[in-house]
Protein backbone atom coordinates (compact mmCIF):
# COMPACT_ATOMS: atom_id res chain seq x y z
CA UNK A 1 0.00 0.00 0.00
CA UNK A 2 1.29 3.45 -0.79
CA UNK A 3 0.12 7.01 -0.83
CA UNK A 4 -0.63 8.49 -4.21
CA UNK A 5 0.31 12.17 -4.42
CA UNK A 6 0.21 14.86 -7.03
CA UNK A 7 2.70 17.62 -6.31
CA UNK A 8 2.29 18.41 -2.62
CA UNK A 9 -1.36 17.32 -2.43
CA UNK A 10 -2.33 13.99 -0.97
CA UNK A 11 -4.98 12.31 -3.21
CA UNK A 12 -5.68 9.33 -0.99
CA UNK A 13 -4.65 5.77 -0.56
CA UNK A 14 -4.67 3.17 -3.35
CA UNK A 15 -4.77 -0.54 -2.61
CA UNK A 16 -2.93 -2.70 -5.07
CA UNK A 17 -3.82 -6.36 -4.87
CA UNK A 18 -2.61 -9.16 -7.05
CA UNK A 19 -5.02 -11.97 -7.82
CA UNK A 20 -4.02 -15.55 -7.40
CA UNK A 21 -3.35 -17.15 -10.86
CA UNK A 22 -5.59 -20.07 -9.92
CA UNK A 23 -8.39 -17.61 -9.15
CA UNK A 24 -7.93 -15.96 -12.59
CA UNK A 25 -8.09 -19.37 -14.26
CA UNK A 26 -11.28 -20.18 -12.37
CA UNK A 27 -12.86 -16.88 -13.47
CA UNK A 28 -12.00 -17.67 -17.12
CA UNK A 29 -13.53 -21.12 -16.83
CA UNK A 30 -16.70 -19.70 -15.27
CA UNK A 31 -16.91 -17.04 -17.99
CA UNK A 32 -16.44 -19.64 -20.77
CA UNK A 33 -18.99 -21.93 -19.17
CA UNK A 34 -21.48 -19.08 -19.07
CA UNK A 35 -20.89 -18.31 -22.75
CA UNK A 36 -21.19 -21.99 -23.65
CA UNK A 37 -24.44 -22.26 -21.67
CA UNK A 38 -25.86 -19.23 -23.47
CA UNK A 39 -24.77 -20.65 -26.83
CA UNK A 40 -26.32 -24.05 -26.13
CA UNK A 41 -29.56 -22.49 -24.86
CA UNK A 42 -29.71 -20.28 -27.95
CA UNK A 43 -29.23 -23.31 -30.18
CA UNK A 44 -31.96 -25.26 -28.36
CA UNK A 45 -34.28 -22.25 -28.57
CA UNK A 46 -33.57 -21.84 -32.30
CA UNK A 47 -34.21 -25.51 -33.06
CA UNK A 48 -37.45 -25.38 -31.06
CA UNK A 49 -38.66 -22.32 -32.98
CA UNK A 50 -37.72 -23.98 -36.28
CA UNK A 51 -39.62 -27.15 -35.33
CA UNK A 52 -42.71 -25.13 -34.41
CA UNK A 53 -42.48 -23.17 -37.65
CA UNK A 54 -42.14 -26.41 -39.61
CA UNK A 55 -45.11 -28.01 -37.92
CA UNK A 56 -47.45 -25.02 -37.86
CA UNK A 57 -46.52 -23.09 -40.98
CA UNK A 58 -44.45 -24.98 -43.52
CA UNK A 59 -46.29 -28.31 -43.33
CA UNK A 60 -49.79 -26.82 -43.95
CA UNK A 61 -48.43 -24.68 -46.79
CA UNK A 62 -46.84 -27.74 -48.39
CA UNK A 63 -50.13 -29.66 -48.08
CA UNK A 64 -51.97 -26.74 -49.68
CA UNK A 65 -49.49 -26.79 -52.53
CA UNK A 66 -50.07 -30.52 -53.06
CA UNK A 67 -53.86 -30.08 -53.15
CA UNK A 68 -53.55 -27.14 -55.55
CA UNK A 69 -51.30 -29.23 -57.79
CA UNK A 70 -53.85 -32.06 -57.85
CA UNK A 71 -56.64 -29.60 -58.69
CA UNK A 72 -54.50 -28.07 -61.42
CA UNK A 73 -54.25 -31.53 -63.00
CA UNK A 74 -58.02 -32.05 -62.92
CA UNK A 75 -58.66 -33.75 -59.56
CA UNK A 76 -61.55 -31.53 -58.53
CA UNK A 77 -62.44 -33.89 -55.67
CA UNK A 78 -59.18 -33.09 -53.85
CA UNK A 79 -59.69 -31.43 -50.49
CA UNK A 80 -57.41 -30.12 -47.78
CA UNK A 81 -57.67 -31.55 -44.26
CA UNK A 82 -58.17 -28.56 -41.95
CA UNK A 83 -56.54 -28.83 -38.52
CA UNK A 84 -56.99 -25.39 -36.99
CA UNK A 85 -58.95 -22.16 -36.97
CA UNK A 86 -55.92 -19.87 -37.34
CA UNK A 87 -55.08 -17.93 -40.51
CA UNK A 88 -53.74 -21.03 -42.25
CA UNK A 89 -56.88 -22.96 -41.33
CA UNK A 90 -59.03 -20.17 -42.76
CA UNK A 91 -56.93 -20.16 -45.92
CA UNK A 92 -57.40 -23.93 -46.19
CA UNK A 93 -61.16 -23.59 -45.80
CA UNK A 94 -61.22 -20.99 -48.58
CA UNK A 95 -59.16 -23.29 -50.79
CA UNK A 96 -61.62 -26.14 -50.17
CA UNK A 97 -64.57 -23.81 -50.90
CA UNK A 98 -62.94 -22.65 -54.14
CA UNK A 99 -62.30 -26.24 -55.27
CA UNK A 100 -65.89 -27.21 -54.35
CA UNK A 101 -67.19 -24.34 -56.49
CA UNK A 102 -64.92 -25.38 -59.35
CA UNK A 103 -66.25 -28.93 -59.08
CA UNK A 104 -69.86 -27.65 -59.12
CA UNK A 105 -69.16 -25.45 -62.16
CA UNK A 106 -67.47 -28.38 -63.91
CA UNK A 107 -70.53 -30.58 -63.28
CA UNK A 108 -72.84 -27.83 -64.58
CA UNK A 109 -70.64 -27.37 -67.65
CA UNK A 110 -70.68 -31.10 -68.36
CA UNK A 111 -74.49 -31.18 -67.98
CA UNK A 112 -74.85 -28.21 -70.35
CA UNK A 113 -72.49 -29.86 -72.81
CA UNK A 114 -74.55 -33.07 -72.70
CA UNK A 115 -77.74 -31.09 -73.39
CA UNK A 116 -76.07 -29.37 -76.35
CA UNK A 117 -74.93 -32.71 -77.74
CA UNK A 118 -78.48 -34.12 -77.42
CA UNK A 119 -79.88 -31.05 -79.22
CA UNK A 120 -77.26 -31.39 -81.91
CA UNK A 121 -78.22 -35.04 -82.42
CA UNK A 122 -81.90 -34.06 -82.67
CA UNK A 123 -81.02 -31.35 -85.18
CA UNK A 124 -79.08 -33.90 -87.25
CA UNK A 125 -82.13 -36.19 -87.12
CA UNK A 126 -84.44 -33.34 -88.17
CA UNK A 127 -82.03 -32.44 -90.97
CA UNK A 128 -81.94 -36.02 -92.24
CA UNK A 129 -85.75 -36.23 -92.14
CA UNK A 130 -86.04 -32.93 -94.00
CA UNK A 131 -83.55 -34.17 -96.55
CA UNK A 132 -85.59 -37.37 -97.15
CA UNK A 133 -88.82 -35.44 -97.51
CA UNK A 134 -87.23 -33.06 -99.97
CA UNK A 135 -86.25 -35.88 -102.35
Amino acid sequence: MHCHTSGNRNLGWIWVAAKDPDHLLLERIIRRTGFMTIAILSLVFGVTIWALMFRHVRKPLMEMGLVMNRVMHGALTARLRIEGKDELGQLGERLNTMVQELETMDEQLQAANLQLMMRAERMVGVGEMASRLAH
